[in-house]
C-alpha cells in the first residue's frame, strides 16, 4: 500500500474509533512548494515524496493518533512561535539520552511533526545524511518508537506492522 492508501485506511480506523477516542478533525490540504523547517534557524529540508503525499492528504489533523495533533506544514515551519511546541521540545532536550535525536543529531536534521497538546509526547522527523526520506521518532510517555520512514509509521498505526518493525501482512 502506498502512503495515500495508508492515510485513507487510517482515517477510516479513526472514524470508527470516535465513540472510544473522541472526534478527530482533518483540515483540507493547502498547496505548498517550499521545504520543511528544521530546528536549525533558517534551514529547511526538501519535502520528501512520502511527506508530500501526507501534506496532500490533509493539512492539520487534530487527535490523529494517541491524542496527537499532526501539524500542518505552516505549523511545522513556524514552530519557533508556538509556546507548546517549544515547551515540549525543550523538555525533551533536558531529558534526552545518548542516541536520542535531540541529543545526537545536528539541529538541521530534525523537525517537529506532531505534538500532544496535553502532555509531552511528540513525533519528530529525523534526517540521516544522504537519505531522502526522514525517519520518524515517536515519543509516547517514557517510551519511544523509531520507524525508518513515514510509510513504516503508517503501517504500524494501521496495525499492519508491530513495534519490532515486522510487517504483519504482505503488502
Amino acid at each position: 500500500m502506498n502512503v495515500l492508501d495508508l492515510l485513507g485506511k487510517y482515517k477510516n480506523i479513526r472514524d470508527a474509533e470516535i465513540p472510544k477516542l473522541g472526534p478527530h478533525r482533518i483540515e483540507k490540504s493547502i498547496p505548498y512548494s517550499g521545504g520543511i523547517m528544521t530546528f536549525e534557524p533558517g534551514f529547511s529540508r526538501p519535502i520528501s515524496p512520502m511527506l508530500k503525499k501526507r501534506f496532500e492528504f490533509c493539512s492539520t489533523w487534530d487527535n490523529a493518533y494517541l491524542s496527537q495533533k499532526w501539524l500542518s506544514i505552516d505549523e511545522i515551519n513556524n514552530w519557533e512561535n508556538d509556546e507548546k511546541i517549544n515547551e515540549w521540545v525543550n523538555l525533551r532536550k533536558e531529558n534526552s539520552y545518548d542516541g536520542d535525536p535531540l541529543e545526537d543529531y545536528p539541529m538541521r536534521n530534525l523537525a517537529i511533526f506532531a505534538i500532544n497538546p496535553y502532555e509531552p509526547e511528540e513525533i519528530y522527523l529525523v534526517w540521516d545524511e544522504g537519505r531522502l526520506e526522514p525517519r520518524v521518532w515517536h515519543y509516547f510517555g517514557a517510551e519511544f518508537y523509531r520507524f525508518n520512514s513515514f510509510r513504516r509509521f503508517l503501517l504500524y498505526i494501521n496495525g499492519m506492522m508491530d513495534d519490532a518493525d515486522t510487517v504483519r501482512e504482505v503488502i
